[in-house]
């Protein structure tokens, strides 16, 4: 599968603080993002009207099935580390779009990818969310319709099996979840790695 690169999408800046994890731990880490990446991204498609709730009959999604010999569409938005920063370990996350359905339509409702995971994250009901902002408070996205459900996109049981992967591998200080438009921030989330009871 081609992917292209999704600028408008902005970027995400997510910050391990505390303990190095091991590497099991850090391997989890990543393959449960992008997969809270690729549940957002339908998840907007959807709520956008360009991928009915049923999503296989969608013409976008036919064309990114077709692209697999399989027939099992793969992710339809990739995370890309652009950059990483020693410390605390801190890796810049871009976006890459499959080709096969990057139109100007799917493109324009996933202007804002990064700000959209971090609504998720702080929507997912998830312990240890300890706080979500862009200023005032965080927005929900302008494609989404108001919705009354707890974790509209579903990514509570990723984000949940992060924090024990990491917990369990010794890492007990925090994720920062940062999405960034031209490098300035725009909404920020916290979740507590502590396991301690409370």
């Amino acid at each position: 599968m081609v992917y292209e690169s999704l600028e408008e999408a902005g970027t995400l800046e997510v910050t391990l603080t505390g303990d190095a994890p091991d590497l099991d731990a850090l391997g989890f880490f990543q393959v449960h993002f992008q997969e809270i990446i690729d549940r957002v991204s339908y998840w907007v498609a959807i709520e956008g009207g360009l991928v009915p709730p049923g999503r296989w009959n969608s013409p976008h999604i036919r064309r990114l099935g077709r692209a697999f010999r399989l027939g099992e569409p793969g992710p339809l938005v990739k995370g890309r580390v652009v950059g990483v920063s020693s410390g605390s370990l801190i890796q810049e996350i871009g976006f890459a779009l499959a080709v096969v359905v990057a139109d100007s339509d799917m493109r324009a409702i996933l202007q804002n990818l990064a700000a959209n995971v971090v609504w998720a994250i702080c929507n997912s009901g998830i312990r240890g969310v300890r706080s979500c902002f862009n200023n005032s408070n965080i927005n929900r996205p302008n494609s989404v319709r108001p919705s009354n459900r707890r974790d509209p996109a579903d990514i509570g049981p990723n984000l949940r099996a992060i924090v024990l992967a990491l917990a369990e591998s010794g890492h007990t200080a925090e994720i920062h979840v940062k999405s960034k438009v031209n490098g300035k921030v725009t909404q920020e989330v916290e979740i507590s790695l502590s396991t301690k009871e409370g």
